[in-house]
């Protein structure tokens, strides 16, 4: 049994710590996502195994029990009730019963199959795969979730950066057990996306504070705290998010400005492990790109990159892009504008999805045309002009500020843009459009009738299927005015599903724009 001494995470479930620039609240009851043995994410089973690291629970073998997040059963203080508890059973099953077939677990071929939430068993233990240290090379071992001796806390495999302390150094330790897998995941459409905020801790450093979604509400889970220099002032609103490594949850990127006059991608796996820098350019000044990264699978090869529209000062515009090994992200062809097309009419207003609905991802720009109109302009695949998409009426953009999202709110497999209107009498408007695969239409709007004044909110606005539905919807963060903030979910981005989060005390003025949605 290998021996540890878990500590408590920078984000605590069901309490309230400190954290720079404020206190972060999280509710001591969190909405129930699963039933018993009912379907269940990954990210649910990561957030019911934290929950009793963060509750400083002991092993023990004298029998003692220990109720999971939703207080609905209790389980054994051990090994195997961890995984029984994780995984919402029914029954707190002894380890060797996991090493038997069983309709509420599969046998996986190999351990190179893991993913979170997954166990490995062998004769008088089971623990709780996390993640791998290195998901390209899986000779490096990995971090579980795990009770080992009596008396000791719960293997945090956020601890630290030791390997050993929180996992498997080796895939030949690995190799030593079992691979089983929890039926019934949910997964694909019905797996939904949660809100992640950068936050500038203000002293040179980050932390990303993360939330599952349970479809009805957001809960706290897991946050990445950096532990050196890393000042979001070099970053600003470049921060996006998408699945770069093909794994199957999505992963941060950050575009940062360098000393030395080069930047860096930096990637953030799943929101809550530093893959450090998966690209240095050679010289390059980011002021021109503003806040216009986009990150999204634009090559349809099951993994996401990245993109930047830059400025190219004389009226041009060009779009920078990069391809993804799965550990690195290399230069491809750019797309080199060769007419008048001026970013300063643009601002933010930069999104991709996949409008076409061929399966690979395509960049949609809001333009302010010299007659007050706008136009939606598109690039396929970031990398093929395909026009204009729709000409308004007369529509002013100042309103929108940087807060269009493209994604698929209508679940038709094409996405489409929609716009967040301050309509200047602290209410609020979301104007939607359908796509053809050629065109935008104009569809029905949100039209909000109460007081929701988008001062409080910025550019903290992101789109992503979080109820799982298989249809995308519309977060914004919104500051409280009392040092709180609260997220607010709009269904489809038309119906208002209310506010699914409210905070203890936090000032998110220090995230700017940097929310993202994703699959942790």
């Amino acid at each position: 049994m290998r021996r540890f001494r878990a500590r408590r995470p920078a984000a605590i479930l069901g309490t309230i710590t400190m954290i720079a620039g404020g206190l972060v609240g999280v509710s001591s009851a969190p909405a129930q996502a699963s039933t018993i043995e009912g379907p269940i994410s990954r990210s649910e089973i990561m957030s019911r195994a934290q929950n009793w690291v963060d509750r400083d629970l002991t092993y023990t073998q004298t029998g003692s029990w220990a109720s999971d997040m939703d207080g609905d059963k209790t389980y054994r203080r051990d090994c195997s009730g961890l995984v029984s508890m994780a995984w919402h059973l029914n029954t707190s099953y002894v380890t060797d019963d996991f090493q038997e077939n069983n309709s509420r677990w599969d046998t996986l071929g190999s351990i190179d199959s893991y993913q979170a939430g997954d166990a490995m068993v062998r004769s008088g233990h089971i623990e709780l795969f996390s993640h791998w240290a290195d998901r390209g090379d899986h000779s490096k071992g990995a971090y579980v979730y795990s009770f080992n001796d009596n008396g000791q806390t719960v293997q945090n495999p956020y601890k630290d950066n030791n390997v050993g302390s929180r996992g498997f150094n080796s895939a030949s330790d690995l190799r030593t057990y079992k691979p089983i897998r929890r039926t019934g995941l949910i997964a694909g459409a019905t797996a939904r996306k949660g809100p992640a905020l950068g936050h500038d801790d203000g002293d040179g450093t980050l932390t990303i504070h993360r939330w599952n979604s349970t479809g009805s509400a957001f809960d706290h889970t897991t946050d990445y705290k950096g532990e050196s220099s890393f000042d979001l002032a070099n970053v600003g609103d470049r921060m996006a998010s998408g699945d770069v490594d093909g794994d199957g949850t999505d992963d941060v990127v950050m575009a940062y400005q360098i000393s030395d006059g080069t930047f860096g991608f930096y990637v953030f796996d799943a929101g809550v492990t530093s893959r450090g820098r998966f690209y240095t350019s050679s010289q390059y000044n980011l002021d021109p790109v503003a806040g216009r990264l986009v990150v999204a699978d634009f090559t349809g090869d099951g993994k996401a990159e990245p993109a930047l529209i830059h400025d190219d000062g004389d009226g041009t515009t060009t779009i920078h892009r990069w391809t993804s090994t799965g550990t690195t992200f290399n230069r491809t062809t750019d797309y080199i504008g060769t007419g008048s097309f001026d970013l300063a009419n643009v601002g933010d207003r930069v999104a991709a999805g996949d409008v076409t609905g061929d399966g690979k991802a395509d960049i949609v720009m809001a333009y302010q045309l010299a007659d007050g109109t706008f136009g939606y302009y598109v690039y396929n695949q970031g990398l093929t002009s395909l026009g204009r998409f729709y000409t308004s009426s007369q529509y002013n953009l100042d309103p929108i500020a940087g807060r269009l999202v493209v994604a698929d709110f209508t679940g038709d497999g094409k996405a489409e843009p929609a716009l967040i209107h301050d309509d200047g009498d602290s209410t609020t408007t979301i104007h939607r459009w359908t796509s053809t695969g050629t065109t935008f239409n104009r569809t029905t709007d949100y039209i909000g009738t109460g007081s929701f004044d988008l001062a409080n909110v910025g550019n903290r606005v992101a789109a992503g299927d979080v109820t799982g539905d298989g249809k995308a919807d519309i977060v914004m963060a919104y500051d409280l005015g009392n040092s709180t903030f609260g997220y607010y979910t709009f269904n489809q981005g038309l119906t208002s599903l209310g506010r699914w989060y409210t905070s203890g005390p936090y000032n998110i003025t220090p995230v700017n724009g940097r929310l993202v949605l994703g699959n942790w």
